[in-house]
């Protein structure tokens, strides 16, 4: 027995270690600059406040992601910040993985055994390929997107599979989300009716947990889409651009269906989803269209970014992992013999989703070592600049464009950009351009 829990610590261990060294390889990119530069940790709690004004009336009603990132990114204590963020981060993808596996295997999973092999291949193979992992690295894309989801995995592993009640928790994960993105408070709040319409149908108990978060998601909800900034942000990427609802939506389907790089693994898992949920027999009909139905609403909460700007790889991260789980879930939990015998056949196996599992990590961990050496190259300039007194740099840069699995959002040639004036304040020089060399 103890020789489980050591194997099982070791494991959970290196999981931690791991994704603790590649966000310590990731650099610092776009709005990690912007928000170190408010410096909250340095000059008071006072400019958080104030900024968060700011962004509300201006920029966005993302009150609590805002909150979170000013509190933890600051300038003069950038070594404690990013030592904070990355632990936080590596524990909250652990969190993450683990609950995900205990959700799709109804808590009879166990970490030793063949299900978590195969489990942990597709879970590195889709959230890699999508660009999860690689958003999720960058210390903005972990703050504001990651945190609230693994958040949302919690109150549902709890509260569903669990069927355990707490208030306290429904309403803190409540609140927090329903400041924290639109995305996830819509997404959200469409689940939690499709909830209680298929407990009411099924004449079965609501969890309290659920309720509680339903109530306070809304209410943070409303506070957050009431955010004058929010229409002024969109208002300002789409440059004034007016277009009508039909046209907003035909844009997003058009955009789902014609940007493989960013959607190709989640309509596949969107259509395996929609096959097995209504081949299951151990799934009623009424609960698989009520969830079926639902899931399809929850497409179109992404209208209003497509009619901003182009569909990119974090606004899908909530839709990756719920057809993720829920693909996933149904195949475990399938009434088919076939996919029964195919699940066993994967399990049988395992050793060679050990040996692919490993070298997707290699993959992973080569892609961080590369940056991670560029960036400190460029480090050297940017030290050596400041030492002689040039205030206009011209530094090395990465494409903006790589592939699918890389996050860059690099500083641009455009010295006027957002991306440049950050990182130009927040190493101290008048301005920053670049070259690109990879």
């Amino acid at each position: 027995m103890k020789k489980k829990y050591f194997v099982i610590v070791i494991i959970s261990f290196f999981t931690v270690a791991f994704f603790l060294l590649l966000n310590y390889l990731q650099p610092l990119r776009a709005d990690d600059f912007g928000r170190a530069n408010t410096d909250t940790l340095a000059k008071g709690l006072i400019i958080m406040v104030h900024s968060i004004q700011v962004d509300y009336m201006t920029w966005t009603g993302r009150v609590s992601a805002q909150a979170l990132i000013y509190l933890l990114m600051s300038k003069k204590y950038i070594g404690l910040s990013l030592f904070l963020v990355n632990l936080i981060n590596s524990i909250a993808f652990y969190v993450f993985m683990l609950l995900s596996f205990k959700i799709v295997t109804s808590d009879r999973g166990n970490i030793l055994s063949k299900d978590f092999i195969v489990f942990s291949f597709f879970f590195v193979f889709v959230f890699y390929q999508t660009g999860f992992i690689a958003n999720i690295l960058w210390k903005t894309g972990a703050i504001q997107y990651f945190w609230g989801l693994t958040l949302l995995i919690i109150v549902y592993y709890f509260s569903i599979v669990k069927n355990k009640s707490s208030l306290v928790l429904g309403i803190f994960v409540g609140s927090i989300i329903g400041l924290y993105n639109e995305i996830f408070v819509c997404v959200s709040i469409l689940l939690c009716l499709a909830y209680f319409f298929e407990r009411v149908t099924s004449k079965k108990v609501i969890n309290d947990t659920v309720v509680a978060f339903f109530v306070s998601c809304a209410i943070g909800g409303i506070i957050l889409v009431a955010a004058p900034g929010n229409y002024a942000r969109l208002e300002h990427i789409s440059s004034g651009t007016h277009s009508s609802l039909l046209q907003n939506i035909l844009r997003l389907i058009y955009e789902i269906i014609f940007t493989p790089q960013y959607t190709l693994i989640l309509l596949v898992m969107i259509i395996v989803f929609f096959i097995l949920v209504f081949t299951n027999k151990n799934v009623k009909k009424i609960t698989a269209i009520i969830y079926s139905v639902t899931l399809l609403l929850s497409l179109f909460v992404l209208v209003p970014v497509a009619k901003s700007y182009d569909l990119n790889q974090r606004v899908l991260i909530i839709y990756n992992t719920i057809f993720f789980i829920a693909s996933y879930m149904l195949i475990y939990n399938h009434s088919s013999l076939f996919i029964n015998y195919l699940y066993r056949a994967l399990n049988k196996l395992a050793l060679v989703f050990v040996i692919m599992l490993i070298i997707q990590l290699y993959l992973i961990l080569n892609i961080s070592l590369c940056f991670y050496k560029f960036e400190q190259k460029r480090n050297v300039l940017v030290s050596q600049y400041k030492q002689i007194g040039i205030t206009d740099l011209n530094l090395p840069c990465i494409s903006a464009y790589i592939s699918p699995t890389v996050f860059v959002d690099d500083i641009t040639p455009d010295k006027n950009v957002y991306n440049n004036q950050a990182y130009a304040d927040f190493y101290g020089f008048k301005n920053v351009t670049c070259k690109t060399v990879c």
